[in-house]
């Protein structure tokens, strides 16, 4: 009997024993080698083992305990550190152990968004001397990969790496010079968490559960359906939601519209599928992707017919794009921005409309939640200080939307993360022609971006001064990332006398015909630059603008016009291309604007 009971003590032993030896460890690769974790914040620590089981977490002098739920996510929260390391982590469930070396204690901060934020450091006016003096051990880099999902996510494939000029050459250009500042100024380490993508909307970046808040804009609700129709049904489906989405869509006058699917490979623009498009303009034929002029010297045919093409990113592949097309081969070059042939697309074979189309992997960026799911997801709930923001081109033909769209996106990233009203600082759109310069579309999306600046702890970074209006990528990101960080250093962190805006319209007055205008944000003063002020108009009750003069007084603009006796209104670069030269004497751009509604 004795035997019997001694062999059963010791067969539950080596089951404690085995059952112990084959409990899993997994974590996110956000927490991971050469990690940053932020300081002075509770930082979340979370990862997947066998339900109801126990894991301990260790760091310095530190050690916590927790047990996994039903579904084996596990969690914990260390207390504060304070800056510098770097500092070993080591995560046991059982007899599994994981040691995660060269953690630094510093600043992290997500930057997101579309092409502009994605651009990288090899594309830019300053880059190739930035990229040999991007040493710094102290920043530490995360690139999320580019793909899509219908459902949240758990993890992603990517790891923190160092800055070094090898790892930088690709990295986002405004993101790196935002850290940058942020590093030199602060002295500390910094995380920079890039996960961007070309050409997509504002609501590919918000969760499904805030899309469904938002009835106003049914038509996206309504393209976040289950993938599990037929390709024929996914396809017209997915054209639907476009044409009700995309008034960029619509043809040029004089023009013929050719439609169908073609493999193109994009050449320099590998990395920004989207949309390309070719236009007829006055008999001269120009080729755009994702709406930046691409060459004025390419020739196009179709039967000899001039056409405007349209084209809708079908695949996720970023070296691929598939484009819609019906009928006829189409012949001639795409070029890059110097006229350098790079992607030659004569005799390019015919495909299938559907070819693409995976069910069960939707490969459309665009589509409400697909880039939240897959691309932020992953993140929540790592410890972050904030957001910088680049985006809103692919939004630019539904600005009327775009203020509450945008909102609600800060505050379902803010939700979703539970860590507070963390900064969200945003760059508003740089001058662009969007195929009319004297266009509003863009001037009111930049409306509602400075509008979006009456939700806590937001700012926005103005660029009218740097900007091209015939290239939707402004190649001076140096520049932008240092404005972003002059909100983060002056809101948080400290620099309460540092002047991190240029001004900002507050009110008007109407006296003795003419418009007194005011502003926040002057800094040491008001200025004009390159001579007198410009891009002023002014309108009395007819609600026709014309071109006003303006003047500094003070700290105020007075606007006037010998043609409008009584007016009612100004509005301040106004147009997609406005170039205006309003400044305070720091050198920071003031916003446009508009006093109407109209």
């Amino acid at each position: 009997m004795k035997n019997i009971f001694k062999f059963i003590i010791l067969a539950l032993i080596a089951s404690c024993q085995s059952n112990k030896e084959h409990q899993k460890l997994e974590l996110p690769s956000i927490i991971s080698d050469h990690m940053v974790l932020q300081q002075d914040a509770e930082c979340v620590i979370w990862g997947w083992t066998d339900a109801n089981k126990g894991v301990s977490v260790s760091i310095q002098d530190k050690e916590l305990f927790t047990t996994a739920d039903v579904n084996g996510k596990w969690q914990v929260k260390l207390p504060p550190l304070e800056a510098n390391g770097p500092y070993e982590m080591t995560i046991k469930a059982g007899a599994n152990q994981k040691t995660i070396t060269d953690i630094l204690v510093g600043e992290n901060w997500i930057g997101s968004g579309q092409s502009n934020m994605q651009w990288s450091m090899n594309k830019t006016d300053t880059g190739e001397a930035e990229i040999k003096k991007a040493n710094f051990q102290n920043i530490r880099l995360f690139y999320v990969p580019r793909v899509t999902a219908d459902k949240p996510q758990k993890n992603v494939e990517a790891k923190w790496v160092i800055c070094t000029p090898e790892n930088i050459e690709n990295f986002s250009a405004v993101l790196y010079h935002f850290g940058k500042e942020l590093h030199q100024t602060l002295n500390r380490p910094i995380g920079l968490i890039l996960s961007s993508w070309g050409g997509t909307p504002a609501e590919a970046w918000t969760s499904k559960e805030k899309m469904e808040q938002m009835p106003e804009i049914d038509f996206l609700k309504k393209s976040m359906i289950s993938r599990t129709k037929s390709s024929e049904e996914d396809l017209a489906y997915f054209e639907k939601v476009i044409k009700d989405s995309e008034s960029k869509t619509s043809t040029i006058n004089d023009t013929k519209e050719i439609i169908g699917t073609y493999d193109v490979i994009s050449g320099d623009n590998s990395e920004y599928p989207g949309v390309l498009r070719v236009t007829n303009d006055n008999g001269k034929l120009n080729a755009f992707f994702n709406w930046q002029r691409t060459t004025n010297n390419v020739t196009f045919k179709v039967d000899e017919l001039t056409f405007t093409y349209m084209a809708k990113a079908f695949s996720p592949d970023p070296f691929t794009i598939k484009l819609k097309f019906i009928d006829n081969t189409v012949k001639g070059t795409i070029n890059d921005g110097d006229g350098v042939g790079k992607s030659p697309i004569n005799g390019v074979k015919r495909t299938d409309p559907t070819k693409g189309l995976k069910l069960g992997r939707p490969p459309y960026q665009s589509y409400p939640s697909h880039l939240f799911n897959a691309m932020l997801s992953p993140l929540i709930p790592f410890t972050i200080k904030g957001v910088v923001w680049y985006q809103g081109e692919a939004n630019v033909s539904r600005a009327n939307k775009y203020n509450k769209l945008f909102t609600n996106m800060i505050i379902d990233w803010r939700e979703k993360w539970n860590q507070g009203d963390f900064p969200f600082y945003f760059v508003q759109l740089a001058p662009y022609h969007y195929r009319d310069i004297d266009g509003v579309d863009s001037a009111k999306l930049r409306e509602a971006q400075f509008k979006t600046m009456s939700l806590s702890n937001t700012g926005m970074a103005v660029i009218t001064d740097i900007g091209n209006i015939d290239d939707i990528h402004p190649r001076n990101k140096k520049e932008v990332g240092r404005r972003l960080s002059l909100w983060a250093l002056a809101k948080d962190y400290g620099n309460k006398d540092l002047v991190y805006s240029g001004p900002l319209y507050k009110s008007m007055k109407v006296e003795a015909g003419k418009i007194r205008l005011e502003f926040d944000n002057i800094g040491s003063g008001l200025i004009s630059k390159r001579g007198s002020l410009t891009n002023f108009k002014i309108s009395g009750r007819n609600k026709k603008f014309i071109t006003a003069n303006a003047n500094v007084k003070g700290n105020s603009i007075i606007v006037s016009s010998p043609k409008v006796l009584k007016p009612i209104a100004v509005r301040f670069g106004f147009t997609n291309g406005s170039e205006p030269n309003l400044f305070n004497k720091e050198g920071l751009p003031a916003s446009t604007f508009r006093t109407d509604n109209w």
